[in-house]
């Protein structure tokens, strides 16, 4: 696994309730979630720029 680097981001109060009970029913933390949204979004804009 590459070098993990810290980073900041706003959430709403709304965003964040929802990433800890989905971390609650997937046995993750928020950051792990929010790390798998990123590598989801990062593959899908490489995909629609082949």
């Amino acid at each position: 696994m590459s070098e993990r680097r810290p980073t900041s981001i706003r959430l709403t109060a709304a965003q964040e309730q929802a990433l800890d009970e989905i971390g609650k029913q997937e046995d993750r933390d928020r950051s792990w979630l929010i790390r798998k949204a990123v590598d989801e979004f990062i593959e899908r804009h490489r995909e629609a720029e082949k």
